[in-house]
């Protein structure tokens, strides 16, 4: 089990991993960007530690992966939890956790490589023999191909989301309201 784990998300997720850890008898740390710290969001007050990653914009503090790590070993965290979203899915900064010796606290970084392209994702899930729906064996081959996999694949079309390029949050649809 961890002593401490540094938690690298804010607000609710923060505030729920935080929870958690507790209730696990585990220290959370928590990092913060500068308008959260000068903001006092109730978040932070869970963390036995919060840590400065940066100015406000989570591109120049959340998402900094040498920024997070380094706070994370200074810290003494032995673990890191991201929580979802910034860099839940990021294959390289798990990778960069092992690699610093902290555990990472979700899928290996192989996994999410296999996982994130839809194609990879179902023959990894036919390769480990779990059930999946009728559809495509492959690729479709841009956005020309998409009526012959909803119509002629057996199924349904599943789009499957692909890398945010490092966008945090979720990506409005057409028909989000205002």
């Amino acid at each position: 089990m961890f002593h401490r784990v540094f938690i690298a998300n804010r607000g609710e997720v923060a505030a729920r991993m935080a929870r958690a850890c507790r209730a696990l008898g585990i220290e959370p740390v928590c990092g913060a960007s500068e308008a959260d710290l000068a903001a006092g969001f109730p978040y932070l007050e869970e963390a036995a530690q919060t840590v400065r990653l940066g100015p406000g914009p989570a591109s120049e503090s959340y998402l900094r992966i040498e920024t997070v790590i380094q706070a994370a070993k200074q810290s003494g965290c032995s673990a890191v939890h991201p929580g979802w979203g910034f860099l839940a899915e990021n294959a390289g900064f798990a990778a960069l956790c092992e690699q610093h010796g902290l555990k990472f606290i979700g899928p290996s970084p192989a996994v999410m490589d296999q996982m994130g392209p839809k194609v990879a994702s179902r023959q990894g899930g036919a390769a480990a023999r779990l059930p999946g729906g009728p559809g495509m064996a492959g690729a479709l081959g841009g956005a020309a191909g998409g009526g012959r996999g909803a119509g002629g694949g057996g199924g349904p079309g599943a789009p499957k989301a692909g890398p945010r390029r490092g966008r945090p949050g979720p990506r409005p649809w057409a028909g989000a309201p205002p």
